[in-house]
């Protein structure tokens, strides 16, 4: 047993002096991860499609917290295991953590941590997904809203949905 914690501890420290191949910050990026995370408001538009214009990229993946990286790999062909987005170079299930990531042909060139902002339970639920959603460059315009839920500390909780509200079918899954 301390020889697995030995060898997790160097993997670990490993992974946190690799430094990761993708966007995780600038210009358009802050814009959306201000809306999203830093200034969330209720019915504000995240046009990704128009703002997002400062990579190259086709599709989004929301990845809501309970996410499980072999079942995304098997179910949409991405592989997050070599990826930072929980400030380490690896991804891991949490109950904590929700991104976005932004992909070009299935690879991530960016992600944002919403794990602060929006709260995409709700959304994942309503497309019957359980942990992720790809959805396309050109559907990819949300409006966010306050959740009939709150936070133990009272605070409001926000959503995004899709602004167009027929994409829901279009994106749900029939199980």
């Amino acid at each position: 047993m301390k020889e697995l914690k030995k060898i997790l501890y160097c993997l670990l420290s490993i992974s946190i002096l690799c430094s990761c191949s993708y966007k995780t910050n600038n210009e358009c990026l802050d814009a959306i991860n201000t809306k999203l995370v830093t200034d969330v408001k209720d019915k504000v538009e995240i046009n990704f499609k128009d703002e997002l214009t400062c990579i190259e990229w086709d599709s989004l993946m929301l990845i809501d917290r309970h996410f499980n990286v072999d079942e995304i790999k098997n179910k949409t062909g991405v592989d997050l295991s070599g990826y930072k987005l929980m400030g380490i170079k690896y991804a891991v299930k949490s109950d904590f953590n929700t991104y976005i990531a932004i992909l070009k042909d299935k690879k991530i060139v960016a992600a944002i941590d919403i794990s602060t902002g929006v709260n995409l339970d709700d959304f994942i639920t309503e497309l019957n997904n359980n942990d992720m959603a790809v959805i396309s460059k050109e559907d990819a315009v949300f409006v966010t809203y306050m959740t009939d839920n709150e936070y133990v500390s009272g605070g409001i909780i926000y959503s995004i949905t899709f602004k167009k509200k027929s994409l829901l079918e279009k994106y749900k899954k029939h199980w």
